[in-house]
């Protein structure tokens, strides 16, 4: 069985202007989802397909066979907005610009191909909330976005996001079989330039060398090929909700160096059921627990060490310097959480932050921030006189 995805540009028709609309074609040489449900399920998901391939019209007779599934790629695929200096063409759009724009995209494509289009692939992965309540009104089914991408509200709109590229598409079906699991999801995208005769720059596999890997993967007999529709109807769990919850594994991933983070944080095999998520979640938060710790123990320790060797004066001005780095912290802490950046650089200064300052007052609090007693220069005993620090 063999699963292949393109995109085509299908120009809109004259009413709309020099608009262009975007397709995403799913091959699919499978079973249904009925059929015997093997360890492994497979998407392959080919975006932003060039006006120079093959034309709606030739596509037809494999939409009409049930061996192609349609799926809208946005609309005109311009970023009209950078949020966080990533691309979108929806994500921060008004709803009624956001309404327009993927129904003027969705009429185009039914009418090029005269089916419903039910699956939504929003450019660069990017979406918001609008975004959904959109395309639940226009009557979409499913939404592919990014494993790493943000969930949405509890609705009937189904997530099959993309875990990985073509490249690690081996990767991932071998860790999926390590993992030992009877479940498992695989969403591979890759583009037109990826190939060496479409892009002689970024290109880096031949079509020779693709229909070798579309050979092997038909060859395994663990591995089911499915569309995007036929991969929500297989998993129908995966709603906004869940994306949620999955996508949470991604995010406290980020806030680890990358030699901690372990197969838990891989999102390159969509965890295919809810035990599989609280596994994933449960190993990356041990392991950011435990770095932290680290981190700020370290710090502590630093901070309480030195603070016993600081003259008088330079204690004082240390402990002016953590009530500055308190307010820096306060104010870093309101800026990740307002703009929704968290990673690993601000994670780690903020938390050595606060070791220091924890360090200080545990300092104080012992007694450790009193220096070593001077000793009498005649007797050899320690001085009665202590300096005390604050």
């Amino acid at each position: 069985m063999i699963s292949t995805s393109m995109c085509q540009r299908t120009r809109v028709p004259s009413g709309c202007g020099k608009v262009i609309a975007l397709v995403v074609l799913l091959l699919a040489v499978s079973a249904s989802p009925a059929a015997t449900h093997k360890p492994v399920t497979v998407v392959l998901r080919f975006d932003d397909y060039g006006g120079a391939q093959p034309t709606s019209e030739a596509l037809a007779p494999a939409v009409v066979r049930g061996k192609v599934e349609v799926a809208q790629h946005g609309y005109t695929h311009e970023a009209v907005r950078n949020r966080h200096g990533i691309s979108t063409e929806f994500e921060g759009l008004p709803y009624a610009e956001q309404l327009t724009r993927i129904r003027l995209g969705k009429e185009a494509l039914e009418r090029a191909f005269g089916l419903s289009i039910e699956t939504f692939i929003p450019p660069w992965n990017s979406h918001d909330d609008v975004t959904v309540t959109c395309l639940e009104q226009l009557g979409f089914k499913e939404l592919s976005g990014d494993a790493e991408g943000p969930g949405w509200f509890a609705g009937r709109l189904k997530a099959v996001p993309a875990t990985c590229g073509l490249r690690e598409l081996r990767t991932a079906i071998d860790r999926a079989r390590k993992n030992g699991l009877q479940d498992s999801l695989v969403v591979c995208l890759f583009h037109g330039y990826d190939f060496r005769e479409m892009d002689t720059h970024r290109g880096w596999l031949t079509a020779d060398e693709f229909e070798e890997k579309l050979a092997w993967l038909a060859a395994q007999s663990d591995v089911d090929t499915l569309t995007i529709a036929d991969a929500a109807k297989r998993y129908p769990r995966f709603d906004g909700a869940y994306q949620q919850q999955a996508g949470r594994i991604s995010s406290y991933a980020r806030l680890l160096p990358s030699f901690l983070r372990g197969g838990g944080a891989d999102q390159s095999v969509y965890p295919a059921t809810a035990e599989e998520v609280h596994r994933r979640t449960t190993s990356v938060i041990v392991r950011l627990t435990g770095f932290n710790l680290v981190i700020f123990g370290g710090s502590l320790m630093a901070m309480w060490g030195s603070s016993r060797f600081l003259g008088k004066r330079l204690a004082a001005v240390a402990k002016w310097g953590i009530y500055l780095v308190l307010l820096l912290l306060a104010l870093s802490l309101i800026y990740a959480f307002h703009n929704e950046l968290f990673h690993l650089r601000r994670m780690l200064a903020l938390v050595i932050a606060s070791g220091l300052v924890a360090g200080w007052f545990v300092a104080k609090k012992v007694g450790a921030g009193q220096p070593l007693p001077e000793r009498n220069s005649l007797t050899n005993e320690p001085d009665s006189r202590t300096v005390h620090i604050g």
